[in-house]
């Protein structure tokens, strides 16, 4: 009786563990085989295996939000301009509103790629157009939505992509609206190279710059074109013409004032009552030294038919050129 009473405590005992062995045993390989399909998952994204970014999802429908993505999978198929791969993750209900880790945006990035087509796919799919960046928040501003980003560097496929899908250009009254961000994007520069320098104490890396105002021009037609109003103001009361000639534009003054000539005065005063040559007379910007063109500028006022005689610091800028 007591052998018989011992056997059957094995035998319940091995029933026991053995099921538990077993759970384990069924467990373990899905905790494994999840780990590994994320990493597999990551890799299939990073080398754009679209067979492989399916079996994935279909395998694991939640793989999108199981991952600790800092650069989400839909982000980096944005950053490809891979629009397939985007099209197929936001298919399998990638959010298209997800900030990356610094704060960036699959529809900031597309605009920045100048890809009208990655554009119309997220904003079909429910990407917020106004939403604002993160990113640009450290550096002081109340962060940038997708279409004042592109205005600024000069993005016109993404500019017309946004606005026909019905982006403000106007913000705040304090911020610049999308035609100013255009206009004042026109001075940013670019570089061009580097140029060694050497001191008593130290080297120092000087960078050699050069304008790019072609693309911001393409941008301030396309805003002009979407509608975007000349005559609005930011927080200084500065108006559009006044922000390319308070910065010696040459460039942007030129095709303002002939492409666009219908929408500018150069005899209209602005809020503050002064006139485009009164400003240009009064201007010292610091740029100027570098490449704005202030006798340019001037001159061209001039010539598009500025009055001089409504302003009197003109005779006296003359009588100073003609000393030069």
């Amino acid at each position: 009786m007591k052998s018989l009473a011992l056997g059957l405590f094995y035998v319940v005992t091995f029933l026991y563990l053995g099921t538990g062995c077993a759970d384990l045993l069924v467990t373990a390989p899905k905790i494994q085989s999840e780990k590994s399909a994320l990493e597999s998952f990551d890799s299939s994204i990073t080398l754009c295996d679209l067979d492989w970014v399916r079996r994935h999802l279909k395998a694991y429908p939640q793989i999108l939000k199981k991952g600790n993505w800092h650069w989400p999978p839909l982000y980096r198929a944005v950053g490809m301009n891979h629009v397939e791969l985007a099209q197929i993750l936001l298919d399998a209900g990638a959010d298209p509103n997800q900030l990356n880790a610094i704060g960036n945006l699959p529809l900031h990035l597309a605009a920045t790629s100048d890809s009208a087509e990655m554009i119309e796919l997220l904003v079909r799919y429910g990407a917020d157009i106004e939403k604002r960046d993160e990113i640009s928040k450290s550096f002081g501003s109340k962060g940038y939505t997708a279409l004042a980003r592109a205005a600024r560097i000069g993005r016109a496929h993404a500019v017309r992509a946004l606005t026909k899908a019905g982006a403000k250009m106007e913000y705040e009254r304090e911020e610049l609206s999308a035609l100013h961000l255009a206009v004042s994007g026109a001075y940013i520069r670019k570089p061009v190279g580097l140029e060694s320098r050497y001191t008593s104490d130290r080297r120092s890396i000087d960078v050699k710059v050069q304008p790019c105002a072609s693309g911001n021009i393409k941008v301030i037609d396309a805003l002009i074109e979407a509608g975007a109003s000349t005559d609005s103001l930011h927080f200084d009361c500065v108006s559009v013409l006044d922000t390319a000639i308070k910065h010696f534009d040459l460039p942007t003054i030129r095709h303002l004032l002939t492409k666009h000539k219908d929408r500018f005065d150069v005899n209209s005063p602005n809020f503050n009552g002064v006139l485009p040559l009164a400003m240009a007379i009064r201007s010292r910007v610091a740029l100027s030294d570098t490449w704005g063109d202030r006798d340019g500028t001037i001159a061209f006022l001039v010539e598009c038919g500025a009055d001089t005689s409504r302003v009197p610091q003109y005779a006296d800028y003359f009588k100073q050129l003609k000393q030069e």
